[in-house]
Protein backbone atom coordinates (compact mmCIF):
# COMPACT_ATOMS: atom_id res chain seq x y z
CA UNK A 1 0.00 0.00 0.00
CA UNK A 2 3.19 2.43 0.48
CA UNK A 3 3.49 2.54 -3.45
CA UNK A 4 0.08 3.54 -3.51
CA UNK A 5 -0.17 5.96 -0.91
CA UNK A 6 3.24 7.33 -2.58
CA UNK A 7 1.24 7.05 -5.83
CA UNK A 8 -1.87 8.93 -4.09
CA UNK A 9 0.72 12.08 -2.48
CA UNK A 10 1.68 12.37 -5.95
CA UNK A 11 -1.29 12.59 -7.78
CA UNK A 12 -2.36 14.94 -4.65
CA UNK A 13 0.49 17.17 -5.51
CA UNK A 14 -0.10 16.87 -9.46
CA UNK A 15 -3.92 17.58 -8.73
CA UNK A 16 -2.79 21.11 -6.50
CA UNK A 17 0.11 21.84 -8.92
CA UNK A 18 -2.77 21.18 -11.67
CA UNK A 19 -4.58 23.67 -9.80
CA UNK A 20 -2.61 26.45 -9.21
CA UNK A 21 -1.54 26.41 -12.81
CA UNK A 22 -4.94 26.54 -13.42
CA UNK A 23 -5.32 29.46 -10.98
CA UNK A 24 -2.53 31.10 -12.13
CA UNK A 25 -3.69 30.26 -15.94
CA UNK A 26 -7.21 32.02 -14.89
CA UNK A 27 -5.22 34.73 -12.79
CA UNK A 28 -3.47 35.60 -15.94
CA UNK A 29 -5.83 35.10 -18.72
CA UNK A 30 -7.79 37.28 -16.00
CA UNK A 31 -4.94 40.08 -16.20
CA UNK A 32 -4.51 39.64 -20.02
CA UNK A 33 -8.47 40.16 -20.24
CA UNK A 34 -8.49 42.95 -17.90
CA UNK A 35 -5.12 44.62 -19.95
CA UNK A 36 -7.40 43.96 -23.20
CA UNK A 37 -10.58 45.90 -21.88
CA UNK A 38 -7.71 48.55 -20.87
CA UNK A 39 -6.60 48.62 -23.82
CA UNK A 40 -9.73 49.10 -26.03
CA UNK A 41 -10.61 51.74 -23.21
CA UNK A 42 -7.93 53.58 -23.59
CA UNK A 43 -8.25 53.64 -27.71
CA UNK A 44 -12.01 55.02 -26.76
CA UNK A 45 -10.39 57.36 -25.03
CA UNK A 46 -7.55 58.24 -27.38
CA UNK A 47 -9.94 58.11 -30.00
CA UNK A 48 -12.62 60.38 -28.17
CA UNK A 49 -9.31 63.13 -27.06
CA UNK A 50 -8.39 62.75 -30.51
CA UNK A 51 -12.04 64.11 -31.89
CA UNK A 52 -12.28 66.26 -29.21
CA UNK A 53 -8.97 68.00 -30.43
CA UNK A 54 -9.96 67.95 -33.80
CA UNK A 55 -12.93 69.52 -32.96
CA UNK A 56 -10.97 71.95 -30.92
CA UNK A 57 -8.87 73.28 -33.66
CA UNK A 58 -11.71 73.36 -35.89
CA UNK A 59 -13.16 75.87 -33.74
CA UNK A 60 -10.24 77.48 -33.20
CA UNK A 61 -9.84 77.66 -37.33
CA UNK A 62 -12.89 78.89 -37.10
CA UNK A 63 -12.33 81.29 -34.89
CA UNK A 64 -9.21 82.53 -36.58
CA UNK A 65 -11.23 82.65 -39.34
CA UNK A 66 -14.11 85.04 -38.29
CA UNK A 67 -11.74 87.24 -36.36
CA UNK A 68 -9.91 87.92 -40.20
CA UNK A 69 -13.39 88.19 -41.48
CA UNK A 70 -14.05 91.35 -38.79
CA UNK A 71 -10.74 92.74 -39.73
CA UNK A 72 -10.87 92.38 -43.47
CA UNK A 73 -15.03 94.00 -42.89
CA UNK A 74 -13.21 96.73 -40.10
CA UNK A 75 -10.76 97.48 -43.16
CA UNK A 76 -12.54 97.66 -45.59
CA UNK A 77 -15.31 100.63 -43.45
CA UNK A 78 -11.74 102.19 -42.38
CA UNK A 79 -10.89 102.91 -46.23
CA UNK A 80 -14.55 103.56 -47.13
CA UNK A 81 -14.37 105.97 -44.31
CA UNK A 82 -10.65 107.48 -45.32
CA UNK A 83 -11.94 107.72 -49.50
CA UNK A 84 -15.23 109.57 -47.98
CA UNK A 85 -13.14 111.71 -46.24
CA UNK A 86 -11.01 112.71 -48.73
CA UNK A 87 -13.85 113.08 -51.07
CA UNK A 88 -15.43 115.90 -48.95
CA UNK A 89 -12.06 117.51 -48.06
CA UNK A 90 -11.62 117.42 -51.94
CA UNK A 91 -15.00 118.95 -52.33
CA UNK A 92 -14.65 121.51 -49.72
CA UNK A 93 -11.07 122.71 -51.40
CA UNK A 94 -13.06 122.81 -54.63
CA UNK A 95 -16.10 125.12 -52.79
CA UNK A 96 -13.17 127.38 -51.10
CA UNK A 97 -11.24 127.53 -54.81
CA UNK A 98 -14.52 128.24 -56.15
CA UNK A 99 -15.54 130.82 -53.60
CA UNK A 100 -12.64 132.37 -53.79
CA UNK A 101 -12.58 133.04 -57.63
CA UNK A 102 -15.85 134.42 -57.18
CA UNK A 103 -15.13 137.12 -54.96
CA UNK A 104 -11.88 137.59 -57.27
CA UNK A 105 -14.34 137.99 -60.17
CA UNK A 106 -16.46 140.14 -57.90
CA UNK A 107 -13.47 142.44 -56.76
CA UNK A 108 -12.25 142.38 -60.67
CA UNK A 109 -16.02 143.78 -61.66
CA UNK A 110 -16.42 146.59 -58.83
CA UNK A 111 -12.96 147.56 -59.97
CA UNK A 112 -13.92 148.00 -63.60
CA UNK A 113 -17.31 149.49 -62.63
CA UNK A 114 -15.19 152.04 -60.38
CA UNK A 115 -12.70 152.70 -63.36
CA UNK A 116 -15.98 153.55 -65.54
CA UNK A 117 -17.83 155.73 -63.10
CA UNK A 118 -14.59 157.51 -62.82
CA UNK A 119 -13.94 157.97 -66.22
CA UNK A 120 -17.99 159.34 -66.34
CA UNK A 121 -17.20 161.65 -63.67
CA UNK A 122 -14.02 162.54 -65.51
CA UNK A 123 -15.96 163.20 -68.72
CA UNK A 124 -18.43 165.00 -67.12
CA UNK A 125 -15.61 167.57 -65.76
CA UNK A 126 -14.31 167.93 -68.99
CA UNK A 127 -17.93 168.52 -70.61
CA UNK A 128 -18.18 171.29 -67.56
CA UNK A 129 -14.91 172.73 -67.73
CA UNK A 130 -15.54 172.82 -71.66
CA UNK A 131 -19.04 174.47 -71.27
CA UNK A 132 -17.56 176.82 -68.53
CA UNK A 133 -14.46 177.73 -70.60
CA UNK A 134 -17.12 178.45 -73.85
CA UNK A 135 -19.56 180.38 -71.70
CA UNK A 136 -16.21 182.50 -70.31
CA UNK A 137 -15.37 182.86 -73.67
CA UNK A 138 -18.80 184.16 -74.76
CA UNK A 139 -18.74 186.52 -71.80
CA UNK A 140 -15.64 187.62 -73.01
CA UNK A 141 -16.46 188.21 -76.11
CA UNK A 142 -19.33 189.55 -74.80
CA UNK A 143 -17.57 192.14 -72.37
CA UNK A 144 -15.46 192.88 -75.68
CA UNK A 145 -18.02 193.39 -77.84
CA UNK A 146 -19.94 196.22 -75.00
CA UNK A 147 -16.55 197.31 -74.49
CA UNK A 148 -16.67 198.03 -78.51
CA UNK A 149 -19.66 200.11 -78.42
CA UNK A 150 -19.26 202.15 -75.41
Amino acid sequence: NGISAATSDELWNQTECLQRDEKERIRKQGEVDEAIRTKKQLEKEMKKARAAAAAAEEKQKRIALEKRHRREQQEKVEAAQLLQKQEEERKKRIAQQRRAEEEEAARAEEALEEKRLQAELEQMARVRAAAEAKRLKEEKRQAAAEAKRL
